[in-house]
């Protein structure tokens, strides 16, 4: 699993980001990749996330290979973690179930575990 966190080009006119969703969208759709979420945010110098899920370290260096053909991306600007999901340590892994209970218990609908 890979956090790619990357920098969004601060001058974007509003048709190159209407570009660069078209780029993402038809990478996604043409070109399956492991990109799991792709979203702008803000923090540790950063604007943007990728998370990624990787067959390899090999299948991940393709990916951060085609991040770089985008040129809505500071190239500069990035940083990864990679996790091993593959690890004998689990300190709160990853699963839709506990997602889905975090989300409808923020929306009100369903009562946190204790």
């Amino acid at each position: 699993m890979a956090f790619t966190f990357v920098a969004l080009r601060e001058s974007l006119k509003p048709e190159e980001i209407e570009d660069a969703r078209r780029i993402a969208s038809e990478d996604m759709k043409y070109c399956p990749t492991e990109i799991v979420l792709f979203e702008r945010g803000l923090g540790h110098g950063f604007t943007g996330i990728l998370v990624s899920f990787h067959k390899d370290y090999l299948s991940y260096l393709t990916l951060r290979q085609k991040i770089r053909e985008y040129s809505f991306l500071e190239q500069s600007e990035t940083d990864v973690f990679l996790i091993s999901l593959d690890d004998e340590i689990h300190y709160r892994p990853l699963t839709f179930a506990t997602l889905a209970q975090h989300v409808l218990a923020m929306k009100g609908d369903l009562q946190p575990e204790k």
